[in-house]
């Protein structure tokens, strides 16, 4: 084997772009004209059913299930990324404070360096 040396354009090349995007909304329109009823199965929710349900209606029936499998280990990794937003680390923060602090004052200094 050898190295990869190819230079990789790493930038959105808008004109191309867009032609994907009509190629695949006309793939779309396509394949929903040959079903009967496309329905997607109710399993996803949200943002993840947004993304992904054009996509399932779709697809041949025997991809359904890798597509929504992998839309489930999307979903499970999300509270992860809560977890770890900033708001998330505020709010940890200044629910320790007040604990800390049983009073109602909360001391700044305890939720600027708590955990950091």
């Amino acid at each position: 084997m050898n190295k990869a040396v190819r230079k990789i354009n790493t930038k959105i090349n808008p004109e191309r772009a867009m032609t994907l995007r009509r190629k695949l909304l006309l793939y779309r329109f396509k394949k929903l004209a040959e079903k009967d009823c496309p329905e997607a199965p109710d399993v996803l929710n949200g943002r993840l059913k947004e993304l992904f349900e054009p996509l399932i209606i779709v697809v041949p029936d025997n991809a359904k299930n890798t597509i929504i499998a992998q839309a489930k280990k999307l979903r499970m990794n999300e509270p992860r990324k809560r977890q770890a937003s900033p708001e998330s680390i505020v709010f940890k923060s200044h629910f320790e404070g007040i604990s800390a602090n049983s009073g109602t004052k909360i001391v700044i200094d305890s939720i600027s360096t708590n955990g950091q």
